[in-house]
């Protein structure tokens, strides 16, 4: 993981990358005596705590949080943040860290939300997560407090979750990206949204078969996730097609945030996906448009697919950009 948009790295250690705890060198590591500070802060925290650094490492826990997780803490340290989040609620987790950056200068704002973690058990535990963003003793980490509820509303939460994500891709489903796009218009906040198809994708389907398919849409996902800039809403319509929508606050420009989108898009298909034997390379042809006074959710997505398929027939298999 990269470290969070807006915070300079700190130093050294090792980071997480992987799915299950692949190590790669960190600049993101508090020195002996800020680890103590953490340490005295977390365990003067009355309910289960956790501390992470900005590339998402695990620095430390709490006892409280060290027994919900049926772990001890030392079992806890220095694994990656992803190893104790379902996949399909990744995007929710790194949603939530950009929501607390995403400050336009101001001071970090907490963010409180449903979330299912995994147990050293493997059980799934869903629980109230209150996020912060902390500088302790000069180290800036984020500071997690966990607050498990009853099962009752763990299932209601564990159906709502099925219901608004796309089972194959764990990304919103059209549904819900267009309640989003939805309630930022209705906001008054213009909308820059982009519409991705992965250009042939037929193709790798009839040649490789349809789970080489699925292993590809999920890869783009994982790369969407990866690079969508703080506060964008990452979802999957359907088939090839997705969905990236960002908010426009007043000290962004417009041009900026519509060029932003578009690199993201190039990113997600400039690498190869590798699957069995064989190297998938793939194109996205990108669609960007920016909302008009008064305008719908529906009518918004509309012109951004008009506007990806005019980038589709003039550059074919290339990544590119059409603004309307």
């Amino acid at each position: 993981m990269i470290p969070a948009p807006g915070i300079p790295p700190q130093r050294g250690g090792l980071t997480w990358t992987g799915p299950r705890a692949t190590a790669v060198p960190d600049l993101d590591e508090p020195t002996p005596a800020q680890l103590a500070a953490i340490r005295a802060t977390l365990a003067a925290i009355p309910m289960a705590a956790v501390a992470h650094t900005l590339s998402y490492r695990l620095i430390d826990a709490n006892a409280d949080c060290a027994e919900l997780l049926s772990l001890n803490p030392t079992q806890i340290q220095g694994r990656a943040v992803r190893d104790f989040i379902p996949e399909s609620d990744l995007q929710h987790a790194m949603d939530t860290a950009r929501a607390v950056i995403a400050t336009d200068g101001a001071a970090p704002r907490p963010s409180n939300s449903l979330r299912r973690l995994i147990s050293g058990d493997g059980q799934e535990l869903t629980c109230w997560m209150h996020v912060g963003l902390a500088t302790i003793a000069g180290f800036t980490c984020f500071v997690a407090c966990i607050d498990l509820i009853n099962p009752v509303l763990s299932d209601a939460h564990r159906w709502r979750h099925r219901a608004e994500h796309d089972e194959l891709t764990g990304l919103r489903r059209r549904g819900t990206m267009l309640d989003q796009v939805g309630r930022w218009l209705k906001s008054e906040s213009a909308v820059i949204l982009a519409f991705l198809d992965i250009d042939d994708f037929k193709s790798i389907n009839d040649t490789y078969g349809h789970a080489a398919g699925d292993h590809v849409l999920t890869n783009v996902a994982r790369r969407l996730e990866e690079h969508a800039p703080p506060g964008c809403a990452v979802g999957r319509l359907s088939g090839d097609e997705f969905v990236m929508a960002l908010p426009v606050r007043h000290s962004h420009s417009v041009e900026a945030l519509a060029n932003l989108l578009t690199t993201v898009g190039a990113r997600c298909g400039d690498k190869p996906i590798a699957w069995n034997d064989d190297l998938l390379v793939i194109s996205i042809s990108v669609g960007v448009t920016v909302s008009r006074p008064g305008e719908a959710s529906s009518s918004l997505l509309s012109r951004a697919d008009d506007a990806m398929y005019e980038q589709k027939s003039r550059q074919k298999a290339h990544v590119g950009r059409s603004v309307r």
